[in-house]
């Protein structure tokens, strides 16, 4: 079974939504069952035009920042974002994907 925690979070504070995500992997099992210091991971975030972050068609800058420093604290080597959801990596690829089915 999946599991999708959802936390509620009222501003795109940088401390607030570090709390927030801690948080929620902490009810995933942690961190450590999803990277490990050293993993290169892809993160895929919503970009789907020149959006500002107020229309929430794209993920928050702050939220990617957020997350960005969480792992990159954890010991990861690199974070970067994906260049377009039709170019994923593919089977094999030794980089770890961590985001919705992702594992």
């Amino acid at each position: 079974m999946k599991k999708v925690i959802i936390c509620e979070c009222t501003q795109y504070n940088l401390q607030l939504l570090e709390k927030k995500l801690n948080a929620g992997m902490a009810l995933l099992g942690g961190w450590d069952k999803f990277v490990a210091p050293g993993m290169k991971v892809l993160l895929k975030v919503n970009l789907i035009g020149p959006k500002s972050p107020e229309t929430a068609a794209i993920t928050h800058p702050e939220l990617v920042r957020s997350l960005t420093r969480i792992l990159k604290a954890r010991g990861c080597l690199s974070c970067r974002q994906a260049p377009d959801e039709h170019r994923s990596p593919g089977p094999g690829h030794r980089d770890r994907y961590v985001g919705p089915g992702g594992r």
